[in-house]
């Protein structure tokens, strides 16, 4: 797909009752070029608000469609530059965040910008092209109730990806920062879940992502979409 061809939309889940990350959307809001507010205002949970951000692309005119959290900050040039990046692998699941020292050391060792993980928890921010989105919504239903326990997002994409054999695609440097660990809505309080390997100042245009799109390492869990399941307490 051609750079030109491609368009993100995007959307930010945001629980307004905290003024902190109140603030950090402010900021989002500056850099993410119409990024849709997507507000937990009934406090339904972190599912409920996903599904809305993620359902928001058919707003849209997009090809693409990025879902942040409101915990984070991007890297300079961010939403000018998505495009360059997306269009080394236009037809994959994106993953702009992990923590993981173990996906860094793959890409270094194989002088690759991405690394395959499969079972990838890690939703700081996601890309998505919007066909993947639709197909994703269908399958849900046939295997997860709306109502599952935990109240997540990421554990329900990573289902979908596994039940298509389908790895998470993760950018290394990554293009988010996570700002909210040590204070999590969710309780997931963790001071070292940062990334790896961020971006920062840099631009991601500056990256050749083309670097690893067709060979990219694995690193992660590789845990089967049976083992998923049976983890999760799901059946097909």
């Amino acid at each position: 797909m051609d750079i030109s061809d491609i368009k993100v939309s995007s959307a930010v889940m945001h629980a307004p009752w905290n003024a902190y990350r109140a603030s950090l959307v402010n900021v989002l809001r500056k850099k993410i070029a119409n990024l849709k507010v997507i507000e937990d205002t009934n406090r339904e949970g972190v599912w409920q608000t996903a599904k809305r951000s993620w359902l928001s692309a058919f707003n849209t005119n997009s090809t693409h469609h990025l879902v942040v959290q409101d915990d984070i900050e991007v890297c300079n040039g961010f939403m000018a530059d998505l495009p360059h990046v997306i269009s080394a692998l236009p037809d994959k699941p994106i993953y702009l965040f992990t923590t993981r020292n173990s996906v860094l050391e793959a890409a270094q060792n194989k002088d690759s910008h991405w690394v395959r993980q499969y079972g990838a928890l890690s939703g700081c921010g996601v890309i998505l092209p919007k066909w993947m989105i639709k197909e994703w919504f269908e399958w849900l239903p046939t295997v997860i109730p709306d109502d599952w326990e935990p109240n997540v997002d990421d554990s329900r994409l990573a289902l979908f990806l596994l039940s298509r054999k389908e790895s998470a695609w993760i950018t290394i440097p990554t293009l988010v920062e996570h700002l909210g660990a040590s204070s999590s809505e969710i309780g997931h309080n963790n001071a070292r879940r940062v990334s790896c390997n961020y971006l920062g100042s840099r631009r991601p245009r500056e990256i050749d992502w083309t670097k690893g799109a067709k060979d990219a390492p694995t690193a992660g869990s590789g845990m089967s979409y049976e083992g998923y399941l049976k983890k999760c307490k799901l059946s097909t």
